[in-house]
């Protein structure tokens, strides 16, 4: 099964940072990861051409462009060029060939509240509906994922049934961490969603006191692991997704800046399970 990594992921190995990606890209396919999430952020930090370029060389994709836009924004001005710039960047997803463009609507300050949500629900089905219309044309892929931040209106697993509902042709990331840090089971939240799932991204968490972990909805921050430790039983987890009919599409998503040989233990264990 082709499988892909956050380009974040990667960007502290190696000269990365500083556009020199052969090492790494060459390291990476050998462990059998053939593709990116790229943020279209990391796409103007590293250089589009030169990150062409060492795709092109090392046979590798961009399969998933995300972009981070106010689409919850209660102010007309602002969600309309959220709106646009989601639109922007279908030239940008045509260059890398790349035909899967996820929407992350925040910041979570746009929501004034819970009593805000349900005018924040409406919003994002407004926007995405008009992304999805606007991308289907240009056979490209319109994504959402469930989020980490339980004020937001796309967190349970009832927000993504009604959205999805919502929006005719709109693709479903599952984010097992994300389930992980609202204390959702990931096991229940699969067995509900499984049938609407194209894309995985596959976390493995324990508790941390590095600010750089993510804050999770009880108030404590987890950090990522290779995926055969840490509290979450993902082998059992993978071994699950295994079961689902259709094709989907696993990213490695540690949300930590872990060293090659972690990521390698990551890819081995997705490889053996999901294959």
């Amino acid at each position: 099964m082709q499988k892909s990594i956050f380009f974040c992921e990667i960007s502290h190995l190696g000269r990365v940072a500083e556009g020199e990606f052969d090492d790494v890209f060459a390291a990476l396919r050998r462990l059998g990861i053939e593709g990116f999430q790229f943020s279209d952020s990391d796409i103007e930090r590293a250089g589009e051409e030169r990150l062409l370029a060492a795709l092109a060389r090392h046979r590798m994709r961009a399969e998933i462009i995300h972009t981070v836009v106010p689409l919850l924004s209660a102010d007309e001005e602002t969600f309309r060029a959220a709106c646009a710039r989601a639109e922007e960047l279908l030239p940008l997803l045509h260059r890398f060939s790349c035909k899967r463009l996820m929407i992350v609507a925040l910041p979570v300050s746009d929501v004034a509240g819970e009593a805000d949500r349900e005018r924040a629900m409406a919003r994002m089905i407004e926007g995405l509906s008009h992304i999805v219309c606007a991308a289907s044309g240009q056979g490209i892929e319109i994504y959402i994922e469930n989020f980490s931040k339980t004020l937001l209106p796309y967190t349970s697993v009832s927000d993504v049934e009604r959205i999805l509902d919502a929006v005719p042709g709109l693709k479903y990331t599952f984010d097992v961490g994300n389930f992980i840090c609202v204390g959702v089971d990931p096991f229940e939240a699969y067995a509900r969603l499984r049938e609407r799932v194209s894309v995985l991204h596959l976390k493995n968490f324990s508790a941390t006191e590095d600010p750089r972990g993510i804050l999770c909805a009880d108030g404590h921050r987890v950090g990522g692991l290779p995926f055969d430790e840490g509290t979450f039983d993902m082998p059992r987890f993978l071994r699950t997704a295994t079961t689902q009919g259709g094709t989907i599409h696993p990213v490695i998503e540690h949300n930590a800046y872990i060293p090659l040989a972690d990521i390698a233990r990551s890819a081995a264990l997705t490889d053996r399970l999901l294959n």
